[in-house]
């Protein structure tokens, strides 16, 4: 699987954010189990692989993210999971998150655990891609209407948002995600895979 056609991605994000429905959209198959809004489907880190859009893609799904989670480092069994490292960190944010200091203060404590240059690997992807649709915003409407602290994270990744409905229909979801890995192929050929997480984990 590593080989220069392949994709190493990890999905991180709070519970319920939709980051299973994402891993399936982006292998193109059911094989993250997804649960109700609100609920953790994902009681462990896990791994899935596939052949979509041409690629060979590893997907690894986290547990949601918490203080409690964090603290027990579970998260860092992601990276283990996926050596040498991601091509891709994608942080999922559900369109109708509440951007509370909570919020932030878990996106800063996973990036103190990883370090930094995670920035240089990290994408946003808003889920429920659907529910803006019917706000009539765009992308960078939302953006202008968030708060500082969204848009210091934004600037940190350099401004990579994407977002997405992962109940649309498979030939939507397949436009999408083809646009996905674009971004993620971009990233590939910049940084490479992200290799500095060793330092935490022995």
């Amino acid at each position: 699987m590593f080989t220069e056609n392949s994709y190493r991605i990890i999905i991180v994000g709070t519970v319920g954010s939709g980051k299973n429905s994402l891993g399936n959209s982006l292998m193109g198959c059911q094989h993250f189990k997804t649960g109700i809004s609100g609920s953790s489907a994902t009681r462990k880190c896990e791994k899935g692989e596939a052949f979509n859009h041409g690629k060979n893609i590893t997907v690894v799904d986290t547990i949601g993210y918490t203080s409690e989670v964090l603290k027990k480092c579970k998260l860092l069994r992601a990276f283990d999971k996926i050596s040498p490292g991601p091509h891709a960190v994608l942080n999922v944010i559900p369109f109708s998150e509440r951007f509370t200091s909570e919020f932030f203060s878990s996106i800063q404590q996973f990036v103190n655990l990883v370090g930094k240059e995670v920035y240089n690997y990290l994408v946003i992807v808003l889920t429920h891609e659907d529910q803006l649709e019917m706000e009539n915003l765009t992308i960078d409407e939302f953006i202008k209407s968030s708060p500082t602290e969204f848009k210091e994270l934004l600037n940190q990744c350099e401004n990579r948002i994407f977002a997405i409905n992962n109940r649309a229909t498979d030939g939507a979801k397949h436009k999408k995600v083809k646009r996905l890995i674009k971004i993620i192929e971009k990233i590939k050929r910049k940084n490479a895979c992200f290799e500095t997480y060793d330092e935490f984990l022995f």
